[in-house]
């Protein structure tokens, strides 16, 4: 028994970050930027699972804990993540539009490729494991949305882990136009909201268009030839 379970070790790689197909990260890392970071995921179910749970229009959502590859001989890689589920509160499964989710205590192996993309998970001030899911409100940059940091806090209450929060501005993509020479073309809106900011991908540099009135370019080009942190 010990000699295959070193063989299967053998056949084994774990990563800290992979890339998804659709570009964002996937991280499961205990010290990212000095903070743990375990990346949130929509996964697309199969259509026969999807008559046992309660889903967002085919989607479900969960937190990822483990990346890995596994290599057999004369198969093909195995891409797997291990996830702990979230499930939807079944009284109230959406509130302002948004899946209203608990973490349960159920894991499973999925395949990288299932996942749909990272998402944001908001916890519930004043309630326990409950959390909003927010990205199939808004369009997005593969994941992405921007905003202008306003304020910086720590919250510690009794008995709990601190809580490192951001008071942001969002910026909201010109839907006539999202995108110009592969830049998001932004505005900045009256929408603000506090943000873990673990939840913060990076910073970035927003040009104005000089022409127009509340209208940036997101710089993506000063950062080519820059190595990602992953």
């Amino acid at each position: 028994m010990i000699k295959g379970f070193e063989k299967f070790i053998d056949c084994l790689k774990i990563y800290s970050s992979v890339t998804l197909k659709n570009g964002a990260i996937l991280r499961t890392k205990n010290d990212f930027h000095h903070r743990p970071w375990f990346s949130n995921i929509a996964v697309n179910m199969n259509e026969e699972e999807l008559s046992e749970y309660l889903s967002d229009k085919g989607i479900c959502y969960a937190q990822t804990l483990l990346i890995t590859e596994i290599r057999l001989p004369n198969k093909s890689p195995m891409h797997l993540a291990l996830v702990q589920w979230y499930d939807f509160i079944e009284e109230t499964p959406f509130v302002y539009g948004c899946p209203l989710l608990r973490l349960v205590e159920v894991y499973n192996f999925i395949e990288i490729e299932a996942i749909e993309d990272t998402i944001h998970v908001v916890p519930r001030f004043d309630k326990n494991n409950e959390y909003f899911e927010e990205l199939s409100e808004y369009l997005s940059d593969k994941g992405i949305c921007y905003a202008q940091t306003l304020l910086i806090t720590e919250i510690r209450l009794p008995n709990k882990s601190p809580m490192h929060l951001a008071l942001v501005q969002w910026y909201d993509f010109i839907e006539e136009t999202p995108f110009v020479y592969g830049c998001p073309l932004l505005r900045l809106v009256e929408v603000y909201n506090f943000i873990e900011i673990e939840a913060i991908e990076d910073t970035i540099h927003v040009v104005p268009r000089f022409d127009k009135n509340n209208e940036y370019f997101n710089d993506v080009f000063q950062k080519k030839g820059r190595k990602d942190d992953i």
